[in-house]
């Protein structure tokens, strides 16, 4: 219903009454009972009409004011983000994802066109696939001898006679290493050390130097706290042997008590954790130890079999190690055994052994104190008396090695 039907409706309905009043009066000396019944009957009729009206038009004036509320709203909602500015933002969001993805796939290009360049390179790739790594070291060395030595590049033993003086590279080590697959559970790791102090200064015009000579090779599957092993190196009773660059093709104090011998062993360690700072180490293997060289001053010779393996048993070692801290810098201390039966031509027999002290303690940041102290038998591999025998043998004078 309009608001003028509305107000219409209104003011007859305030009219009715007195208008009929005033009819009544006027028509009461002429009207019948029955008359005035009829009347009153229609008046009513006619009010309850009005009455309804009047609700439906409340109800439509309700309904108006709400939907007047939703209109204000939208058009607040559209003046504050139109359809034309939510289309603009989301343009602008849609521009920035794709310029943040062209940089990503930039900087992607950027990445494979220099792992492809680096693929390109030429490369050492080895017959199973798995990365070859070449390592070494160019060394020169230059001496001064004052009197006549075993080898003038790097002597150990002195002898009366001229001294020399000179240079060298042949102690420079070229080396491989190599990664492997995983085989139970372990990681598999090779590598191998050669220099070229086979024979030293005995090089001609043409060679330049020594011939190549096998150092030291490694190959080992190691787990998280285990580790399995085949090696050329020093034994495992010796883990801080002093380090120089002046005693590269022998180690130094070689002849003054370090235990530096690359021998062949094959073993096992593990590792125990007892606290997040602290580890206990256990260390075994077997050894295929050589004997001593039998040589004149600068000339050794080989032997076909040593006396180690002529009693054809293996030599034995083990090591018990605590350790606290870092792994390679951190305090520690370790001790250990070593065993292996020797047997000469006839009937003569003796036993290699040492029971072994090693520690280290750091000192400071960049300064630490290390050592090992060691009580044992016949660890140059022989004794006098099987020394005599091959000296009579061959007619060469052998020491044995001091340790």
């Amino acid at each position: 219903m309009s608001r003028p039907r509305f107000f219409s409706s209104l003011a007859l309905i305030l009219l009715l009454p007195s208008f009929t009043i005033a009819q009544q009066a006027r028509d009461n000396s002429t009207l019948t009972p029955e008359a005035l019944q009829q009347q009153v009957e229609k008046l009513v009729g006619l009010l309850d009409r009005e009455e309804s009206a009047l609700k439906e038009s409340q109800q439509q004036i309700e309904q108006l004011r709400k939907q007047v509320i939703e209109l204000r709203a939208n058009i607040a909602d559209s003046q504050s983000g139109s359809p034309e500015a939510s289309a603009q933002e989301e343009t602008q969001e849609s521009v920035s994802s794709l310029a943040a993805q062209v940089s990503g796939l930039r900087e992607q290009q950027e990445l494979h066109q220099s792992e492809i360049a680096t693929h390109e390179q030429t490369k050492v790739e080895s017959a199973s696939r798995f990365p070859v790594k070449i390592t070494g070291l160019v060394l020169m060395n230059a001496f001064v001898n004052s009197s006549r030595v075993d080898v003038i590049q790097s002597p150990t033993v002195a002898e009366t006679g001229p001294g020399t003086a000179g240079f060298s590279l042949e102690q420079s080590v070229l080396g491989l290493d190599a990664r492997g697959p995983h085989v139970f559970g372990a990681r598999s790791a090779a590598d191998v050390r050669v220099d070229f102090f086979g024979n030293p200064g005995q090089g001609g015009y043409a060679s330049g130097g020594g011939t190549v000579r096998f150092r030291t090779a490694h190959a080992e599957l190691a787990w998280e706290a285990a580790r399995a092993f085949a090696e050329l190196d020093r034994p495992i009773l010796n883990p801080n042997a002093p380090a120089s660059l002046t005693a590269i093709a022998e180690p130094a104090l070689a002849w003054s008590g370090n235990l530096w011998n690359w021998t062949s062993q094959a073993g096992a360690e593990y590792t125990f954790v007892p606290t997040s700072s602290s580890r206990i180490l256990v260390q075994g293997a077997l050894a295929d130890v050589s004997d001593p060289p039998s040589f004149r001053i600068g000339v050794t010779t080989p032997t076909s079999a040593s006396l180690a393996e002529q009693s054809r048993r293996p030599g034995g070692e083990a090591r018990l190690g605590f350790g606290h801290g870092d792994k390679t810098t951190g305090l520690q201390v370790g001790m250990g055994g070593y065993f292996s039966p020797h047997r000469q031509e006839g009937d003569f027999s003796f036993n290699a052994w040492a029971a072994t002290i090693d520690y280290r303690v750091p000192v400071s940041k960049y300064f630490e104190l290390s050592g090992s102290a060691y009580r044992g038998s016949a660890l140059g591999g022989a004794r006098w008396r099987s020394f005599q025998g091959l000296c009579t043998a061959t007619h060469r004078r052998q020491l044995p090695r001091a340790r």
